[in-house]
């Protein structure tokens, strides 16, 4: 498809991710199996032809809780507490690991009735007909309402993490991604949220604007950070890769907020000591080239 030119055809592509026979952290990757790593070979496709800015949405998702006696389990077999389990880390990895993602689906939530209970795919419910709530429905209700985090992956000003107060006003400008930002009017204007990963980007607002504002994390002192309308600016880097806490304020001004970025590089040291090593392999292969080359000859 691709090579029939279908890249300008389309802004998000659809897939199915259930799991059938493994759980949600299956990692294997078998052209022929399908598990919930699925997801990565079509966007392996994607990304080799320049379409990696393109998001994949999950158009269905889950794991069939079929009786054990069941006869037919061509959808895998799970029982319903470790479908439970299943359906919240598909979601948790999804949030954590694919910031390429934009929907996740869960398939199904009920029949009208129990006519096709003789059908291995009536068993990925969520409810049965009389609203009878399985645990699955359980899981999912405590997960949705932890608090919620942003995760690697560029998000916009209006994440459902971000809590606002003080004086900010939502203006549209074709500038914007999206077309729209929030703009903080004076020192009244505060966001917080809480982030995971090792690096935090503010995408600052378009104009021709330039500004300071205040930015407190993990609970620490207030520090004056410089920012420029339109910029990508960094508000923290090389943080141990976990959660953590940001408070960000206007400061004698007006703050535009267009989006953040979080990235995750949590051996980002790695590298340097990976190259570190690397040097000194070739410098002591050099060295032994060397004598090797200058050593007199014994006879």
């Amino acid at each position: 498809m691709y090579n029939a030119g279908a890249a300008d055809s389309f802004d998000i592509l659809s897939i199915q991710g259930y799991g059938l026979w493994s759980a949600a952290y299956d990692r294997r990757m078998r052209p022929r199996v399908l598990n919930f790593s699925r997801p990565l070979y079509v966007r392996g496709i994607m990304v080799r032809n320049g379409d990696a800015a393109k998001p994949i949405w999950i158009s269905e998702m889950n794991w069939s809780a079929v009786p054990a006696d069941f006869p037919d389990k061509r959808y895998g077999y799970v029982t319903p507490e470790q479908q439970a389990r299943n359906v919240v880390d598909a979601y948790q990895r999804a949030q954590a690991e694919w910031p390429w993602v934009g929907v996740v689906n869960y398939w199904f939530f009920k029949r009208a009735t129990d006519a096709e209970k003789d059908q291995a795919w009536y068993y990925f419910r969520m409810a049965e007909p009389d609203f009878t709530l399985m645990p699955v429905y359980y899981a999912v209700k405590e997960y949705a309402n932890q608090p919620p985090v942003m995760y690697p992956g560029y998000h916009q000003e209006d994440h459902w993490a971000i809590e606002y107060s003080g004086s900010w006003e939502t203006r549209a400008d074709q500038a914007a991604v999206l077309g729209n930002y929030r703009l903080g009017q004076d020192e009244t204007a505060r966001l917080s949220f809480t982030f995971h990963g090792t690096d935090l980007w503010l995408q600052v607002g378009p104009g021709a604007g330039q500004g300071t504002m205040l930015v407190t994390l993990d609970g620490g002192s207030e520090q004056k950070r410089h920012w420029r309308a339109g910029e990508r600016m960094e508000v923290a880097r090389h943080l141990s890769d976990g959660p953590h806490q940001v408070t960000i304020r206007a400061y004698e001004g007006q703050l535009p907020v267009d989006g953040f970025i979080v990235r995750r590089e949590p051996y980002w040291w790695l590298r340097w000591v990976v190259g570190l090593v690397m040097i000194v392999g070739l410098a002591g292969w050099l060295v032994r080239r060397l004598f090797s080359h200058h050593s007199p000859s014994v006879s």
